[in-house]
């Protein structure tokens, strides 16, 4: 099985003009092209995020985009929500926390995305605890973008990014599936060592390939602590303005973790990654995640 657990969908409408100042335009993604592309490329599943940024950016990729993209392509697609857990004024954000719950009972969406950095605000804060609550009622996973990212620093400061928050989370909630995206970079190993006592936290590896050398040594380190079983691939599927070159751009690393891992370990004289690992990172950790109908469970 191949999962692309990290998909972004988006238009230029969904972007605010302080948003485009600070970060740059951002066009529209054919999502004809996507659906093609992860046909291609033989993806079995791709998890579709949005992101709201209303808080800080007033921008918003909203849970409905995702919902009619996700409807078209059923047997494919796995959609989540996204949400701020703060209003404008720092304060719970119930209204948000209404439209989590319709986006996975009323559009059926299976998972949330919060994105704490661009939001402002740490993700143990008080405010946040009832879409975690709701998140295990609803019994979805939650991803959350708790590392660095690569734009400006006005867009995510790094003081709200740490991921060592969500050791406090996943101790309150040991029942709550939760993905942190990128690796946690650079605080990966701290988020390592979170994993290895925190049998509900997950990774995933988007957005760290065009650094290879780090990655594998990442990976070994997952292996180290004995969480290799929860590293995900994710692509970070994003706007830019040669959609096509997403293509290639999977292509090679999905090779990678098939081969040229494998390469930088034995040139290092690391332990190499077997096939199960290997296979773990490309989907079947994925599957055991998202609990996927009929998915083996090679933990």
């Amino acid at each position: 099985m191949l999962i692309d657990s990290h998909v972004h969908i988006l238009a230029a409408r969904h972007f605010d003009d302080r948003y485009r100042k600070e970060v740059g335009e951002t066009g529209d993604i054919d999502l004809d092209l996507v659906a093609a592309q992860m046909e291609r490329l033989h993806i079995d599943k791709y998890v579709v995020l949005p992101q709201d940024m209303t808080r800080i950016w007033r921008s918003r990729i909203t849970n409905e985009f995702v919902f009619d993209f996700v409807r078209t392509h059923p047997e494919k697609t796995i959609g989540f929500a996204s949400a701020e857990v703060l209003d404008d004024m720092g304060r719970f954000n119930a209204a948000g926390l209404d439209e989590f719950e319709s986006a996975v009972r009323d559009l059926g969406l299976k998972g949330l995305l919060l994105t704490p950095p661009y939001g402002h605000y740490r993700p143990d804060i008080p405010a946040a605890y009832p879409f975690y609550q709701k998140a295990v009622e609803l019994d979805v996973p939650l991803y959350f973008h708790q590392s660095a990212q690569g734009g400006p620093a006005v867009l995510a400061p790094l003081k709200y990014a740490d991921p060592i928050c969500i050791d406090r989370i996943a101790n309150d909630f040991p029942s709550l599936r939760i993905c942190v995206e990128h690796m946690g970079y650079p605080w990966t190993q701290q988020l390592l060592a979170l994993m290895a006592h925190a049998p509900n936290v997950y990774t995933d590896v988007s957005a760290a390939f065009f650094r290879p050398q780090l990655l594998a040594r990442n990976l070994l380190m997952a292996k180290e602590y004995g969480v290799i079983d929860r590293i995900l691939y994710g692509s970070d599927y994003w706007y830019r303005k040669d959609q096509p070159a997403w293509e290639g751009q999977i292509r090679r690393e999905i090779q990678w973790l098939q081969t040229d891992l494998n390469k930088i370990a034995r040139s290092h004289s690391w332990r190499v990654f077997d096939e199960k690992e290997i296979r773990g990172i490309l989907g079947q950790n994925a599957a055991r995640f998202h609990r996927l109908e009929h998915a083996p469970n090679t933990g």
